[in-house]
């Protein structure tokens, strides 16, 4: 399997990079990203595409001229041109991205002050449990700055939602997914929680 990924605080990017990227991008993808109302989620989106192709310059034995990012009807990014799966995610000032030859799903998060009552709606007891260091009262889904509970929701977060990408599931079938047994691929980097989950894990976990 084929699997590479790239983090970037965009603030990083330079203005000649966004240029570039903007006049190299697939036109009706162009179009679809300046329709966005704030400046930020522009400035994102591009930085989507230049990982994407900072990636595919180390990707070997392929002539990248006519590759571009593209969008499905739902919004999916994808390469044309090219038979590998890409995936991009944004928090804050981040971006990642990650391309596979199997389908797959990148998510990241700056981990932050959260309201946990989304707990009550996408997490299973085991993941609660895993979350909290004893079993939660009721008054503990509130917002919290504890440092290790969040890191953990956002493990918990990450992956069903790098998961939901991976399978197209989408986020209303999120509550659905057990993230415990893909702990491992989710790892903190620099105050980011960072999750990544192919087609692979989904299949040995299944079986």
């Amino acid at each position: 399997m084929y699997l590479k990924y790239k983090l970037r605080d965009i603030d990083s990017i330079s203005k000649e990079e966004y240029e570039n990227a903007l006049n190299n991008m697939d036109s009706k993808r162009k179009a679809r990203i300046l329709k966005f109302r704030f400046e930020d989620d522009i400035r994102r989106s591009v930085a989507g595409d230049i990982l994407i192709k900072e990636l595919l310059e180390e990707y070997p034995k392929i002539n990248k001229t006519n590759i571009h990012v593209i969008n499905l009807e739902n919004g999916k990014p994808f390469l044309d041109n090219l038979n590998m799966q890409i995936s991009i995610s944004h928090s804050n000032n981040f971006c990642a991205a990650a391309i596979c030859d199997i389908p797959c799903g990148i998510d990241v998060e700056v981990i932050r002050p959260v309201n946990l009552k989304i707990i009550k709606k996408i997490c299973s007891d085991k993941e609660k449990e895993y979350i909290f260091t004893h079993e939660p009262k009721n008054d503990e889904y509130s917002t919290t700055n504890d440092k290790k509970t969040l890191t953990r929701f956002f493990k918990i977060w990450t992956i069903k939602e790098a998961s939901a990408k991976c399978t197209g599931i989408g986020l209303k079938g999120i509550s659905n997914i057990n993230a415990l047994p893909f702990l491992e691929k989710s790892r903190e980097i620099d105050g980011v929680v960072l999750s990544i989950i192919t087609q692979e894990d989904l299949n040995i976990i299944q079986k």
